[in-house]
């Protein structure tokens, strides 16, 4: 009753308020940031003395987290004004005009359509408006594939996933899953993420999900990782992924920025939309808290600095672990980083450790998203 109270009270105020005064709101965490406030409260006595720290000021950056996060800061500034100006002009009439603002907003950076599954569950698929380099690419059987990713936008292992087919050049598709309700997937009884459908047929665990694909490309129907390779996969999995959530999830205000992707997700309402944001921020400072116990971290930024430095250790004197080109714990590894690179965690990274150089040979070799901007409704 709080969340919806407080969610309901936060959309009807922004949109009242005029342009200006609801992205001052949004900036400074006022209204949005009591109600994380409330939801918190009951689960850690924390959450107000890092709420002071909500607005951190610009002295505090460092000039390297400022670099780093200065183009997803101008992008990010884009995506507020659409949002904010969409909201303003909404009305309370009903849920489908709503709808209607976030499918026009999402014109700019996609395209929305319907996905049926083979088990006839009906969800919207958002199609990022990236391309693919204009680079040959071999049209292997997994080029040819109808892929659909069940997703988080900033879920690592979904991340891995699409690391993989960017790579490769493999067009594919995203749902994105609310993480709250997770009705996207409600045909499934794996209520985790990534899910695939290849086909029409499902597939779950991002290594599975990879693994599959992979062995569908020109000559790697019979791919073995060797030890090494295998050894660095692993690893991504145990011990970097295990790593991150305490990091992202550090302080409140860093809570709240890793759920800034939701204010784009078209396929959701308005309510839907602000009740994830708020509420999932403020559950997963709780929650990172006890992770960063049952892990035995002490110091959250010092592990992560010290897990890839010890990657790239492994790497040595060679462009990549794979050697002159990536392999698949390559991959693994940098689609995990890449799903923190809007936040503050990357910057103090790439600012601490040696990982720098590597990750902007994959970056540049990876290139744009294979995400498709354009599909037709697909029924399975």
């Amino acid at each position: 009753g709080v969340v919806r109270s407080d969610a309901m009270s936060m959309s009807s105020c922004v949109r009242r308020a005029s342009l200006g005064v609801a992205l001052r709101a949004r900036a400074e965490f006022g209204a949005p940031g009591a109600a994380c406030g409330r939801v918190v409260s009951w689960g850690s006595s924390k959450w107000n003395d890092e709420r002071a720290k909500l607005t951190r000021p610009r002295s505090s950056l460092t000039e390297n987290q400022s670099l780093w996060g200065i183009k997803s800061h101008l992008a990010g500034s884009k995506s507020a004004l659409i949002s904010h100006a969409d909201a303003n002009r909404a009305t309370s009439k009903s849920h489908s005009a709503f709808r209607g603002a976030a499918v026009a907003m999402a014109a700019t950076t996609g395209a929305t359509l319907t996905r049926t599954s083979s088990s006839g569950a009906y969800a919207h698929a958002q199609a990022d408006s990236e391309t693919s380099e204009n680079r040959d690419v071999p049209q292997s059987p997994a080029h040819k594939l109808d892929i659909v990713l069940y997703q988080y936008e900033v879920c690592p292992y979904c991340n891995k996933v699409r690391a993989f087919l960017d790579f490769h050049k493999i067009p594919y598709r995203t749902v994105e899953v609310n993480p709250l309700s997770k009705a996207e997937i409600k045909f499934s009884d794996y209520k985790k993420v990534p899910v695939v459908l290849v086909d029409g047929e499902q597939f779950n665990d991002s290594s599975v999900i990879i693994g599959k694909i992979n062995r569908l490309l020109d000559g790697q129907g019979d791919y073995e990782m060797n030890d090494k390779e295998q050894k660095w996969n692993e690893w991504v999995d145990t011990r970097l992924i295990k790593i991150l959530p305490p990091n992202i999830y550090r302080t409140a205000r860093e809570s709240f920025q890793t759920f800034e992707y939701l204010a784009d997700a078209s396929n959701f309402n308005v309510f839907q939309r602000e009740a994830a944001r708020y509420f999932g921020a403020g559950i997963m400072y709780v929650v990172s808290k006890k992770l960063k116990k049952k892990y035995d971290i002490e110091d959250e930024r010092t592990a992560l600095y010290e897990a890839v430095d010890s990657f790239v250790d492994a790497v040595g004197d060679d462009q990549f672990l794979g050697g002159e080109s990536p392999n698949l714990a390559d991959l693994s590894v940098f689609g995990v980083l890449r799903s923190i690179e809007k936040y503050d965690t990357f910057g103090d990274m790439m600012s601490h450790s040696k990982i720098g150089p590597w990750y902007e040979r994959m970056k540049e070799l990876v290139g744009t998203s294979s995400r498709v901007s354009e599909a037709n409704p697909v029924w399975a």
